[in-house]
């Protein structure tokens, strides 16, 4: 084939991020590898993404923003999942002490399992993670603690059940 076939028809563009992926599917085109970015080249698209409304970082967030990159860098991390860090860090910072027990406990299911709520909060009340309360059973507790973590997104999933966020692993 010459140049002039290339240039009539279609193109196919396959993104990858596994090399051996790249190399099957190479037959007669070019593999483009992206470089990661350096510390300073990568704080204005991270603020873009962080911060959309104005798109500057706050100054009181300067030195947080940038140790956010600094991380994503270091562990070969999209910027998407470090804003999703930054924010769910906020998030969990934020939450009151007997939530951060609870959640953290989630972390101990394996990635992409559908954990169960029942047995969720039967295991809450065994490990010692809920106190009773005035009028109040531990599993009611419980319950209301899997509902406030739905509602704050710490989990993700339903009145039946939940997973843990990708951002947690």
């Amino acid at each position: 084939m010459d140049g002039a076939e290339y240039d009539k028809g279609s193109r196919i563009i396959i993104t990858t991020r596994l090399k051996g992926v790249a190399n099957v599917v190479n037959t007669m085109s070019h593999i483009y590898e992206l470089k990661p970015m350096e510390d300073g080249e990568a704080f204005d698209p991270f603020c873009m993404k962080a911060f959309r409304h104005d798109r500057m970082c706050p100054d009181e967030l300067r030195d947080l923003g940038n140790s956010v990159v600094a991380n994503a860098i270091s562990s070969g991390r999209s910027m998407k999942v470090a804003v999703k860090s930054l924010v769910f860090s906020f998030s969990y910072n934020d939450l009151p002490l007997h939530l951060k027990s609870c959640f953290l406990y989630c972390s101990l299911f394996p990635k992409d399992n559908e954990i169960d709520r029942e047995m969720l909060i039967t295991l809450w009340v065994a490990e010692g993670f809920i106190e009773e309360g005035p009028g109040k059973a531990m599993e009611d507790i419980a319950d209301e603690y899997f509902k406030e973590l739905l509602d704050r997104s710490m989990l993700l999933g339903n009145a039946d059940g939940c997973q843990v966020h990708d951002v947690v692993r």
